[in-house]
């Protein structure tokens, strides 16, 4: 017995800390908190920009550091480049409405000169609003992807092409299919709204939307 407790005396006594306690020193951990301390941020000195209208309060961005291009329209203004792209568009949104006016002008035309039946000439117009339906999403999800001024180029590009082709169709089948290939194409001229609507001052944005529609 005597000897069983000397035995247990001899053992070496292990001391064990409760979980979440630190084993460092506390001078260890302020020396760490100095280190870990963030630097503090430079004076940054404002840049004036060019000459034009200051951006409005209630447009700016509200992260200082961050001058995005929403502020640099506001800041510019109705401008040069604003003119540029408002003939632009102007004209593609014109080529696509005279693509739909010609319809009007197309089917009694074709039905006097090739005897179509009215189920035929009906066809012929619902065609092109059946090619704008497919395509619509098709050009949202292009332009979306590849940027607005590539997705109307094509859109402009593929109207042209096919309304010149449809020009020289020698039979209904051909003038038919290719009438709903302008319809595909005529589906991405809403794109030229969005393209403008993107580089206008928040102030002139619904005035000049308006008047590109009439």
């Amino acid at each position: 017995m005597d000897d069983d407790l000397f035995q247990l005396r001899q053992l070496p006594v292990v001391r064990f800390r409760r979980t979440g306690e630190s084993t460092r020193s506390e001078e260890d951990v302020e020396s760490r908190e100095q280190n870990v301390r963030p630097a503090e941020p430079a004076d940054l000195e404002s840049v004036a920009l060019a000459e034009g209208p200051p951006v409005p309060r209630e447009f700016a961005n509200p992260t200082d550091d961050t001058f995005m291009v929403e502020d640099a329209v506001e800041a510019i203004g109705f401008g040069t480049f604003q003119w540029k792209l408002s003939i632009l568009t102007g004209l593609s949104w014109m080529a696509d409405a005279m693509e739909m006016m010609i319809l009007s002008i197309l089917a009694p035309q074709l039905h006097c000169e090739w005897r179509l039946p009215s189920l035929e000439v009906a066809l012929l117009t619902s065609a092109v609003f059946i090619g704008m339906m497919i395509s619509s999403s098709l050009w949202g999800n292009i332009s979306d992807k590849y940027g607005r001024k590539m997705g109307l180029t094509l859109s402009v590009l593929w109207t042209m092409f096919y309304g010149l082709m449809s020009a020289f169709a020698p039979i209904y089948g051909w003038i038919l299919v290719l009438r709903a290939l302008v319809g595909f194409g005529i589906g991405g001229a809403p794109q030229s709204v969005t393209l403008y609507a993107e580089f206008l001052p928040m102030r002139s944005r619904a005035t000049c939307i308006l008047l590109i529609e009439v």
